[in-house]
């Protein structure tokens, strides 16, 4: 009953650290000092650390590590899947570490001040892993250099978020990692994922008043920014970036600009309406919508395009980044043979026109456009094509149907048709009519010509 009871006191001193603000970052540990079956809760810290005695003769550790963090889950101390191997710990130049099932080395601990360099090997062991929370806290190291051995951080290798390896290291300006690292890298001193699809550190006194994460970049990870102590203004460049609850930690002067409509601002208004956020809003940043400059525009046609008379051409303007707007004036240079209105082109002549479109900011593209008419017009009776004054014989009473077969295939142009004695034989739409009253040895000439007077003609004679 009595470790019981110890249980719940610290099940309430837990939520209590939860629920107050009472300084930085702690860690409560609550189980039976084991590795198994203790469990980590992360909590705003306070200095306490006492093992309490249990009514099973075990030590109950209430333990608030310094410079614990935050952070999203409630886990298992010592749940991940990297086995350590027995009689496996070292020391080294400053690092201590621990051997992995496979041989390699885990680096465990780190004693160097300033600009630190982890090494690939260690007393002989491939280095492979930054222990979670290695230099969480830590205020003496300037920069890191990530060795291309370390291939995940933390206890399970698929996964390195929520690992706080670089966490609340207030005097670090530049992470960096070797050219060959196939999980990791580091752009401009910022530690991304290999793929920058997760960002995972920001250096808490990087220099610059303003980032940009990239476009291509979909998960900040936890305390990712945390009590970022330079950074005033971060622009997420792709809508659907999201972050974890305490990726701002700490970070009450930053304003965070994500591009509305997107899963960013699913998460922004989220935090925003939160009343746990809003009630320490001193720790976290302002969220603010923002519409991206336009930097470039092109058209996604390409340069050239070719338009047949009778037809449209719809224009797509395509704006860099690709979640900006702007207003777009277009223009044609030579509207007697083209006009364009909304990137809709619309053909006038044959001929050649040089289609704009420019932004608000004056930035532009251009298209030439080539329209083409017909270039000739051929008869067909059935399937057979007639030969240029042909001559067929219809009798009294008769119809005859005429096709026209315009080149090149794709105009379409309106066709006017012509019967040279209308009195006898009519023609409409390619059917000719002999009316019953016409006399044999009665002939017509059929003309079908195009609207820029293309032609061509047969003979009807009645029989």
């Amino acid at each position: 009953m009595k470790g019981y009871l110890k249980r719940i006191v610290a099940t309430v001193l837990c939520a209590m650290l939860l629920a107050g603000g009472l300084g930085a970052v702690a860690q409560v540990q609550i189980g039976d000092g084991a590795n198994d079956g203790a469990w980590v809760i992360d909590a705003p810290r306070i200095d306490l650390e006492t093992d309490v005695p249990a009514a099973d003769g075990n030590a109950l550790q209430i333990g608030l590590e310094t410079d614990a963090l935050l952070s999203d889950e409630v886990a298992p101390k010592g749940s991940g899947t990297a086995a350590q191997s027995n009689d496996s710990t070292g020391e080294q130049d400053g690092f201590t570490y621990v051997l992995l099932e496979d041989g390699s080395a885990s680096i465990t601990g780190c004693t160097l001040e300033g600009d630190v360099v982890i090494p690939d090997t260690i007393d002989g062991h491939t280095v492979t892993n930054l222990k979670r929370e290695l230099f969480n806290g830590n205020g003496y190291v300037t920069s890191v250099t990530v060795p291309a051995t370390v291939t995940y951080f933390g206890d399970d290798p698929t996964d390195s978020t929520f690992t706080y390896v670089f966490s609340y290291c207030w005097e670090l300006k530049s992470i960096k990692v070797k050219s060959g690292n196939p999980s990791f890298t580091s752009v401009d001193g910022v530690l991304y994922s290999k793929d920058k699809k997760i960002l995972y550190n920001y250096p808490c006194n990087r220099a610059g008043a303003e980032y940009h994460v990239p476009a291509k970049t979909e998960v900040l990870d936890c305390t990712s920014f945390a009590c970022a102590a330079n950074l005033t203004d971060l622009y997420l460049d792709s809508p659907e970036t999201t972050w974890r609850t305490y990726t701002f930690y700490g970070d009450g002067d930053l304003t965070v600009h994500y591009i509305k409509g997107g899963y960013s601002q699913v998460t922004a208004d989220y935090f925003t309406q939160n009343g746990m956020y809003r009630e320490a809003n001193q720790d976290f940043p302002t969220y603010a919508a923002f519409v991206p400059e336009v930097t470039g525009i092109a058209i996604a046609q390409g340069s050239k395009a070719k338009l047949y008379m009778g037809n449209k051409l719809t224009l797509d303007a395509k704006l860099t980044p690709a979640y900006a707007e702007t207003t777009l004036k277009w223009s044609s240079d030579d509207k007697a043979v083209a006009t364009v209105k909304n990137g809709v082109v619309t053909p006038k002549k044959a001929g050649t026109a040089r289609i704009t479109v420019k932004t608000a900011n004056k930035l532009s593209a251009t298209i030439t456009v080539k329209v083409v008419d017909a270039a000739g017009v051929k008869l067909k009776k059935g399937k057979t094509v007639l030969k240029k004054g042909a001559t067929i014989n219809v009798k009294p009473g008769k119809t005859l149907t005429l096709k026209a077969v315009v080149s090149p295939s794709g105009v379409k142009t309106r066709l006017e048709w012509i019967s040279s004695n209308s009195k006898n034989v009519t023609v409409k739409n390619g059917k000719v009519t002999v009316k019953s009253t016409a006399k044999p040895g009665t002939k017509a000439k059929i003309t079908v010509r195009t609207a820029n007077k293309k032609s061509t003609y047969i003979y009807i004679a009645v029989k």
